[in-house]
């Protein structure tokens, strides 16, 4: 029969893999996103730019005026909702999180191997981890549903961690 503490330590190694996997996948997500949004900015604002530059002490037509007015506009609100939507600091807390988890794994690991050399798990091991998962499960950002999805099938419950169905 295997020890109810290992049980308890492959589950949370089992959720410490999918929160990993799950925040790096939110952190590309997140970086992908704020490129989307900030490169067209910054084409646009260079567009804008060149071509206020390009137009002094010239008479220049009322489309192109017009144009430069709206891609100025465009420019503007992509560099607006870049700053509201905090893609860039989301995508570096995720990946923070993520480098967190592994370090958890790791010390889960490391706490298996010890047992399965004979030694003994330490109830004070167990309320150390319990309480670096809990305050990781805290304070990382919330994560799209879609990619919780996406962790759990990368990683499945292992046999003896599945749901009783009695």
């Amino acid at each position: 029969m295997v020890d109810p503490r290992v049980q308890l330590l492959q589950r949370w190694l089992t959720n410490a893999r999918r929160s990993q996997i799950a925040n790096y996948e939110a952190a590309n997500m997140y970086s992908r996103r704020n490129y989307g949004l900030g490169i067209p900015a910054v084409l646009f604002s260079a567009v804008v730019g060149t071509s206020v530059f390009a137009a002094l002490g010239s008479s220049v037509s009322p489309e192109i005026q017009i144009t430069v007015g709206i891609v100025s506009v465009i420019a503007a609100v992509l560099g607006a909702l870049q700053t509201f939507l905090r893609w860039g600091e989301l995508s570096s807390q995720c990946r923070s999180t993520a480098a967190e988890y592994g370090a958890i794994k790791r010390e889960i690991g490391q706490i298996i191997s010890f047992d399965e050399s004979g030694g003994d798990i330490e109830e004070q091991s167990l309320s150390s981890i319990r309480e670096k998962m809990d305050t990781l499960a805290r304070d990382a950002p919330e994560l799209p549903d879609h990619i919780w999805k996406r962790a759990r099938v990368k990683v499945p419950l292992a046999a003896d961690e599945q749901p009783s169905t009695a």
